[in-house]
């Protein structure tokens, strides 16, 4: 997946998303479940919001948003 420039709910304006690392998708899935899909996801780059929704949709994927923490590269 590439990085694309897409409205983010949480910023209130247009940010460069970038697909999740190895990294990153491991800790989602440590945060949701083993079996939780994370092919899909994008984590916004703008400032320090690293907020996490899927690539399909400008909301966030569950109801509890998960933020990328500054450590998991």
């Amino acid at each position: 997946m590439q990085p694309k420039d897409t409205y983010c709910v949480f910023c209130r304006s247009t940010e460069r998303h970038l697909p999740l690392t190895e990294n990153q998708q491991r800790w989602v899935r440590l945060q949701k479940g083993a079996t939780f899909y994370v092919g899909d996801l994008l984590m916004c780059t703008a400032g320090s919001c690293r907020k996490v929704r899927s690539s399909g949709n400008t909301r966030r994927f569950h109801p509890e948003f998960l933020r990328i923490p500054e450590g998991v590269e």
